[in-house]
């Protein structure tokens, strides 16, 4: 079904007095248990903002604690000053209902900051002990190196491991260029994984001191005190690649101790690579170990997931800037092609990761190419879209291409905890994370018909008209959303003019940023408004 708009003859005066009287009235924030309703018990309003101070940090990782805190690590950065070597790694401990706990660091916050150099927390694992281990890289201005920290459970450093509680690996292959900008690294650690014998796996994409055109995939293992095993591969590491550029984007950690690692070979083709418990090649895996899976439409895996059968569910780069794909592929590698079409599901999308949820559905979130945040469930059969939710993360100014959704966990309730970062006036960048129900089905389905609804002017002091292709008969339902996800205003029953528009009166809504939803039956659109 398509979204259709009305062509019911209705004066513009009767319909704005209609909307007025039916619009304008505040209604209580959404149902729970459907995706993307944002939980107004976490925090005080269901996004939490996590400024250390400096107002440029943002969010990298997200893990949940066995008493069901949250740990929350990244990265700041001075944008402003352009201190490209000065900045740590903040690190947050917040209980479930989003509140600092106090017995962790400063009121809920530690703050790693090594002499001389700039650090980025890339990935997070709570320890069942109590202890929290972050894996990232660190930069000063004439080396890089990967960085791994362990913090005890009142978020001091953990004095038994490594050296004062982090260990730097130095020393060609095993770094990440030097650091280039305010983003987050696209080299150094892709994933981390706590081992059964209390040891720790690491994999990701590093290069040669200095090295910006060819790039390895690694493994690592570290033993339970942060040194390297050498056991392990050759002195603790496996490295992929020699003249081609390969890129390890994500791993699946197998109970054998066997590691799978998804990226690019040569930063075109979709690339597996097997690796035993003991750090070679497990050469019953594709040919050799290896599996390359061209397709015509992507170049590459960014993420990756695997369900209850073994099948795998990728992220993949498109030859189009603007798109990503999602890809099914066996447990061998092989695209599996009754998936979506031949495979695949197609997103208009810049930004992506996929992860699976407790009830075994694909869960996408990112950034849409018009810059909206997103979350999707898909079903792992069929590739049918599930259920979809734009997001905005808090009262920030309109979304551009500064806002992001970097890190994701779910908690024990089915919620999706996510978290990334929003630009504020002053440009900086300011952490955030929320809650979101992963239960349920609100209908939103992102449609990708030829049927579009636009908004005009926007921004818009007290009106707004709305115009969509009229092509038949029939009443929508709308309601408009404030950037936290809380519905502020809706109407049951509506119809567009002849002419396929209608006009709002949004007088008595306060200036700020909206969603708005405009729904036929099982089927939504949705746009953006600015009021000022």
């Amino acid at each position: 079904m398509n979204f259709r708009t009305s062509a019911v003859r209705t004066p513009i005066t009767q319909l704005k007095r209609l909307c007025i009287i039916t619009m304008l009235t505040a209604i209580a924030s959404t149902t729970s248990g459907q995706i993307g309703d944002v939980d107004p018990s976490f925090d005080t309003d269901g996004v939490l903002n996590l400024p250390d101070g400096s107002g440029a940090e943002y969010i990298n990782a997200i893990d949940h604690a066995a008493n069901g805190d949250l740990v929350i690590t990244g990265t700041d950065w001075d944008v402003v000053a352009n201190t490209y070597y000065v900045g740590g790694i903040p690190v947050w401990r917040r209980a479930s209902n989003g509140s600092a706990v106090s017995s962790w660091g400063t009121n809920g916050f530690t703050y790693i900051d090594l002499p001389d150099g700039r650090e980025e927390g890339q990935k997070i694992i709570a320890q069942p002990d109590g202890k929290v281990l972050i894996g990232g890289v660190r930069w000063t201005a004439d080396s890089s190196q990967l960085m791994f920290v362990r913090l005890l459970s009142n978020g001091a450093l953990d004095p038994s491991f490594g050296t004062g509680g982090h260990t730097l690996i130095t020393g060609s292959p095993a770094l990440v260029p030097l650091f280039i900008g305010g983003i987050p690294a696209l080299k150094g650690i892709a994933d981390l994984h706590l081992n059964s014998d209390g040891s720790y796996t690491a994999v990701g994409t590093t290069a040669a001191q200095g090295g910006f055109n060819v790039t390895l995939g690694f493994v690592l293992r570290l033993t339970s005190t942060g040194a390297i095993d050498g056991s392990f591969g050759a002195n603790g590491l496996f490295l992929h690649g020699s003249g081609d550029n390969e890129t390890f984007r994500d791993a699946e950690f197998y109970a054998d101790g066997s590691i799978l690692c998804g990226g690019a070979h040569n930063g075109s083709d979709n690339s597996w690579v097997k690796v035993t418990a003991g750090g070679s090649v497990d050469m019953t895996f594709g040919t050799a170990g290896v599996q390359v899976t061209p397709t015509s439409t992507t170049r590459g895996i960014t993420s990756f997931v695997r369900d209850a059968n073994g099948d795998l569910y990728a992220n993949c780069s498109s030859s189009v800037f603007t798109e990503k794909r999602l890809v099914k592929f066996d447990q061998n590698g092989q695209v599996v092609a009754g998936y979506g079409t031949g495979g695949e599901v197609a997103f208009g999308s810049l930004d992506q990761r996929v992860e699976m949820d407790a009830q075994q559905r694909v869960v996408v979130w990112g950034r849409q190419s018009d810059n909206t945040l997103f979350i999707a469930q898909y079903s792992t059969s069929t590739g049918t879209e599930l259920d979809y939710w734009p997001f905005y993360p808090g009262s920030y100014n309109v979304p551009g291409d500064q806002y992001r959704i970097l890190a994701y966990d779910e908690d024990s309730n089915g919620n999706y905890v996510i978290g990334g970062q929003g630009f504020v006036p002053g440009f900086s960048y300011n952490a955030w994370s929320a809650r979101v129900s992963g239960n349920g089905g609100n209908g939103f389905t992102d449609l990708t018909g030829t049927a579009r609804v636009s908004a005009f002017p926007n921004p818009t002091a007290e009106r707004i008209t709305l115009r969509a292709e009229a092509t038949g008969q029939h009443a929508y339902r709308l309601v408009i959303k404030d950037l936290a996800g809380r519905s502020v205003l809706a109407a049951d029953r509506f119809t567009f003019t002849d002419q396929g528009t209608i006009v709002l009166d949004l007088h008595d809504l306060p200036q700020g940023s909206y969603g708005l939803h405009i729904s036929e039956g099982d089927l939504t659109t949705f746009l953006r408004f600015v009021k000022y």
